[in-house]
């Protein structure tokens, strides 16, 4: 059970944002992995811009069309002429990607609590183990 709240509130397989229970979202902060997560796309994609301005050739179309095959954008030709000639002005933001996912803290704060999470872990389970050694004793 821990395994699935750990895996689906990682904010990776359902965004907070699209849960039909908005109430759920508080799960969040429960997850360790989403904080791995958003540690790991705060660095991978912090600040980080990208010159597309040579576009992508066809065979990177058509691996879209194979990699995204119910999507009707991708069959039109304006679509597909953006995509293989975007422009000399095209610059890829990637945090607009951590915009998408409401990754807001700095990587800093994000380690600190991830390793606050970890610390609080194993004062628990050090505690719950001590109880249960008390118990077995008598």
């Amino acid at each position: 059970m821990w395994s699935t709240v750990q895996l689906l509130m990682s904010n990776f397989f359902i965004t907070f944002h699209d849960l039909r229970f908005q109430w759920l979202a508080f799960l969040k902060w429960f997850s360790a992995l989403y904080y791995s997560f958003e540690g790991l796309a705060r660095v991978e994609f912090g600040g980080a811009a990208f010159d597309c301005s040579r576009g992508i050739d066809a065979s990177g179309v058509t691996f879209l069309k194979q990699l995204l095959p119910h999507s009707r954008f991708l069959d039109m030709s304006s679509v597909t002429a953006a995509l293989m000639h975007p422009g000399d002005d095209c610059v890829a933001d990637t945090d607009a990607l951590l915009r998408f996912y409401r990754f807001e803290r700095s990587f800093k704060d994000t380690a600190i609590t991830l390793s606050a999470y970890y610390a609080c872990t194993h004062v628990c389970t050090f505690l719950i183990m001590l109880m249960v050694g008390r118990r077995e004793r008598r």
